[in-house]
């Protein structure tokens, strides 16, 4: 935006951090970001793991998730693969704001999924 492009500015021009020059006025950092309008009909969800074994969404396994969990069935290889998905987020950013909370929850190979129309883009 502008007004971020400013504050770089001001503060490179005083010799400052950003974050110490929005301090001064009040200000943090997360502040001057504005979550970007949701993409025409995307949605995002996180991949916990896939796995050839189906689970139920009351399995130990994702005891400590909270939020809406889902599994797809696909096929790869003539062999059913089962993909676990956490959420249903308008926004990328939140979705990969919560991936690093999944991630330190030990699903280490946790990633984003995009989704339009409800259909997954990455098959």
């Amino acid at each position: 935006s502008i007004f971020l492009a400013f504050v770089r500015y001001l503060a490179q021009i005083r010799g400052v951090t950003i974050a110490s020059l929005l301090q001064s006025g009040g200000m943090t950092e997360s502040s001057l970001q504005v979550p970007a309008p949701p993409k025409a009909n995307m949605t995002y969800k996180i991949q916990l793991m896939s796995s050839d074994t189906p689970y139920q969404p009351n399995d130990p396994r994702f005891s400590k998730l909270d939020g809406v969990l889902s599994m797809e069935k696909t096929t790869v290889d003539n062999d059913d693969v089962y993909r676990y998905l956490l959420g249903n987020f308008d926004h990328y950013e939140d979705a990969n704001d919560r991936l690093d909370k999944i991630k330190l929850m030990g699903y280490k190979d946790a990633f984003v999924v995009t989704y339009q129309n409800g259909k997954r883009m990455d098959n």
